[in-house]
């Protein structure tokens, strides 16, 4: 968060949530919840959604925040913020509770979270939490929408990176020599267009849970604030010199006054002048993407092949599968209909490597980000390697039509409570619409547990037998009682993910 001295944390919440916690029974000692990934509905068909987001939550809104904005301000200044807002929204105000919490100093909450990084199937639980004083039974329900809040995004952009992963993980092995440079082959343009600051950071940090390549630089920063990265001593993020239209226009109108003018003035300025050697990704497309691919480049091949470094072929418009794989058809002879790929061997040629696959000379590459999708990216995977090219010749990118086109509701990431204790008894607390299966919640405390190597839960237990289950439990207890117990850092996270998809993929990427 850039600036948050404005926010009163028992107030972030939903409005029908500020009076929930006089309409619990009396009696009432606890409340326990579950952060659930209850059904895909998403385009493509998970079974499972990657838990990511945790630590940061619990680091900026139930310590800094509620340090910072809470207990460490006089009680007054508080019952008068709280109550200023409530009063004049609802009309009326209720501020014991609200006290009691302040004299108490401290965040009376239990969080056990399962390891981030952690592919969790439908159904099973991420997270639980209950409150661990029973004069605050209220506190996990009102926690719920903060927790639904910060943490649905980043897990769903983890999923579908992970999705990524996997193809482009595959590919290599089928494809390639080696693993080295996977992390650099599906990169992240998201910025520009997620809903805000904190959304980009969090979702171009799940990319980098899985990748090396993003273009979202505050990323780099919410790591080493929150997970422990330190860019001095790690590779966390990283992208290389790259023009856009802008550039391409204003260089290009120095030297032509036509409506579609050649570049080849431009494209040979950047590679000798301003980027004489090492690594640069030119956008290609401004105004005759093919006349730039089958005219300028030949023109320039003695230059591209000279430079210390390679260049980067960036379409930017159109069909990506196209562009990139050519035409579907049988003895394709036009680039168009062979495809950017293709060509670019055509004219720079390269070698075969020893599993039969064509690799671009080393001097050239391409780099695909306009609307790239999991079902753009396989097909474009599947059809290159039928026309006999490695995943090594070039970069795909996923955008904000990726990554912010999802909802909660992409997974039916939930917050619900499962449980309560009222005047000392267990009271299991369940859902079960007739009109939609699908939201049919757990039962009583929960329990997650692996069983042969699979995730799985157990429910309908006392918070008796929670506490004893906790010995076998794959949760570890995250926060409780103000404190941060579990610091995961992003090379705990990405060794994680490496592990666990090398034994299932039958890789070696660690």
């Amino acid at each position: 968060m850039t600036n948050n001295s404005y926010l009163i944390p028992t107030l972030l919440v939903d409005w029908y949530k500020v009076e929930h916690f006089k309409q619990y029974p009396k009696g009432t000692e606890l409340i326990f919840s579950t952060l659930t990934p209850r059904s895909n509905k998403h385009k493509q068909g998970y079974d499972k959604a990657m838990f990511f987001g945790a630590r940061y939550l619990v680091t900026e809104y139930l310590m800094i925040l509620f340090n910072n904005n809470f207990f460490n301000l006089p009680k007054e200044d508080v019952l008068n913020s709280h109550s200023r807002i409530v009063k004049n929204s609802l009309g009326t105000v209720h501020l014991d509770h609200i006290g009691n919490l302040h004299d108490l100093g401290y965040l009376p909450v239990e969080i056990n979270a399962l390891p981030e990084g952690t592919l969790v199937p439908m159904q099973v639980p991420m997270l639980t939490i209950h409150n661990t004083v029973k004069e605050f039974f209220w506190l996990p329900s009102m926690l719920e929408t903060i927790i639904s809040n910060t943490l649905w995004f980043p897990i769903t952009t983890a999923t579908v990176a992970h999705k990524f992963r996997e193809q482009v993980q595959i590919a290599k092995r089928d494809t390639s020599d080696s693993m080295e440079g996977l992390k650099f082959l599906v990169h992240d343009f998201s910025m520009r267009g997620i809903s805000s600051l904190e959304s980009a950071m969090m979702s171009a940090s799940s990319h980098l849970l899985h990748f090396e390549g993003e273009e979202t630089v505050p990323a780099v920063m919410f790591l080493e604030n929150y997970y422990g990265a330190n860019v001095e001593k790690e590779l966390i993020s990283s992208g290389i010199p790259a023009t856009e239209h802008s550039v391409m226009c204003s260089n290009t109108s120095v030297t032509q006054a036509e409506d579609r003018p050649d570049e080849y003035e431009s494209l040979k300025r950047l590679m000798t002048e301003v980027y004489p050697n090492g690594a640069l990704s030119i956008v290609s497309d401004t105004y005759d993407f093919w006349h730039n691919v089958t005219v300028n480049l030949p023109k320039l091949k003695d230059v591209i092949m000279n430079r210390d470094g390679f260049i980067s072929i960036r379409p930017d418009s159109g069909d990506p599968v196209e562009i990139m794989c050519g035409k579907d058809m049988e003895s394709p002879i036009a680039p168009q209909e062979k495809g950017l790929i293709e060509t670019l061997w055509d004219i720079f040629g390269g070698t075969v490597n020893s599993k039969g696959y064509k690799v671009l000379d080393s001097h050239i590459r391409a780099i695909y980000g306009d609307s790239m999708t999991p079902e753009h990216t396989q097909e474009i995977y599947d059809r290159l390697k039928k026309k006999g090219f490695s995943v090594d010749n070039y970069v795909l990118a996923a955008g904000s039509y990726t990554y912010q086109m999802n909802t909660r509701d992409s997974f039916g990431m939930a917050v619900k409570a499962t449980h309560a204790i009222i005047n000392g008894k267990d009271i299991p607390l369940f859902k079960n619409p007739k009109t939609d299966s699908g939201k049919r919640s757990q039962r009583g405390a929960v329990s997650v547990f692996y069983e042969d190597e699979t995730l799985k839960f157990e429910d309908n237990l006392t918070m008796k037998e929670f506490h004893e289950r906790k010995y076998n439990s794959a949760m570890h207890t995250l926060f409780k009682d103000g404190v941060l117990l579990v610091e995961e850092s992003l090379s705990d996270i990405r060794k994680k993910i490496d592990t666990e998809l090398d034994k299932r993929l039958g890789t070696s990427v660690v």
